[in-house]
């Protein structure tokens, strides 16, 4: 399955001010960012290319960016492990934020729990309307 990852956007000062926390990744050949089942390191930021979402046999999306896409936004907040495995694909370009300075950066300015917080909703949306759709239910009167 393919998808839009407009979902995953963040917004833009949010990524500015992850970016100033990060190290970059470029992805010369295929590279697994996180395996389903681990703990979260970190947060990835996908600035452009492509990452591949799967979970065992029976889910696998490939996820094409807009720009700033974060991945795996949840487990990082709920401390949970990793429900997907992550691969970017060669010729991404990415960056990657330490949890621990991720924590900071929220302690340090509550107002980006809001910004965190939309972007959540903003995936719990999709997840809704992929189930939906799945199933053949007409989203507009799931509301």
């Amino acid at each position: 399955m393919e998808i839009n990852s407009s979902t995953f956007v963040s917004d833009p000062q949010l990524v500015k001010l992850l970016r100033e926390q990060a190290s970059s990744i470029s992805c010369g050949h295929d590279q697994i960012l996180f395996n389903e089942g681990q703990t979260p390191a970190g947060l990835y930021i996908l600035h452009n290319g492509l990452v591949t979402l799967s979970r065992g046999r029976e889910f696998n999306i490939a996820l094409h960016t807009t720009a700033c896409s974060l991945l795996d936004l949840p487990s990082l907040i709920c401390g949970e492990r990793h429900v997907f495995t992550a691969i970017a694909r060669s010729g991404a370009t990415l960056s990657f934020v330490h949890r621990d300075s991720f924590h900071t950066l929220l302690r340090a300015d509550p107002t980006l729990h809001a910004r965190v917080l939309q972007i959540l909703a903003a995936e719990v949306e999709f997840t809704r309307q992929a189930i939906l759709q799945q199933y053949g239910w007409n989203a507009e009167y799931a509301a």
